[in-house]
């Protein structure tokens, strides 16, 4: 997948094979009111939309300028409600979603729409609400959120809740917010981490997003 910028405000995203309609939809879903359209060609698809501005991945932005700048408590909710909504619009269209998400696969269009563009972290939902693994994949990405059952997986095939979107969803938040990663903290050293925040709609929010247990965890937005 590739941007590139073919004029001041249009921009096109390109994507092998491996996209799907339902994927490509669901960026569309996210940019209504930006004239955007699927094109089909020889090398895969790519999407044409207009813009003020695209910034390439959050990655970029994380280590381009200070976390308290870029990432504050408004802008971190503006995040969990655009990619849960495309992971939902995914999910009750097209019988798939995100099971996890990675900080280099994250635009930011127009400062405020964040978008999912990897179709590779998209796979399809069972009629019991699971992601299901008939192949590997890598779990080697620096910059990847995993849930604790996802990184557990050592055989094929495997399932795991569709949940663990939300645990990926909300330690991608906790480290944008606070540049920490919370792999292999356990539930006191989580709460030291959003100490800042504590109390907050949002703290609990995280908290409930990241539960250990698949069967408590929620994604609730107030």
């Amino acid at each position: 997948m590739s941007i590139v910028s073919l004029s001041k405000f249009n921009y096109k995203l390109h994507f092998n094979s491996s996209a799907n309609e339902g994927f490509l939809k669901s960026i569309l879903h996210m940019i209504p009111n930006s004239g955007g359209a699927i094109i089909k060609s020889v090398n895969g698809y790519c999407i044409e939309f207009c813009a003020q501005s695209v910034q390439h991945n959050i990655n970029t932005i994380l280590h381009t300028a200070d976390f308290a700048e870029s990432f504050d408590y408004n802008t971190v909710i503006s995040m969990l409600y655009c990619l849960n909504k495309q992971h939902s619009f995914l999910s009750k269209k097209y019988n798939c979603g995100l099971f996890y998400l990675d900080l280099k696969d994250i635009i930011v269009i127009d400062s405020y729409t964040y978008i999912c563009i990897n179709p590779e972290l998209v796979k399809n939902i069972n009629t019991l609400g699971e992601f299901v693994f008939h192949s590997p994949f890598s779990r080697n990405s620096k910059s990847a959120f995993f849930s604790p059952e996802l990184l557990a997986l050592d055989k094929i095939p495997s399932a795991v809740d569709y949940k663990c979107f939300y645990y990926s969803l909300g330690a991608l938040a906790i480290h944008c917010l606070f540049n920490k990663n919370i792999k292999g903290l356990d539930i006191i050293d989580v709460k030291r981490v959003l100490n800042p925040i504590c109390q907050t709609k949002l703290y609990w929010m995280l908290l409930k997003a990241i539960d250990s247990n698949y069967e408590r965890r929620t994604l609730l937005f107030i």
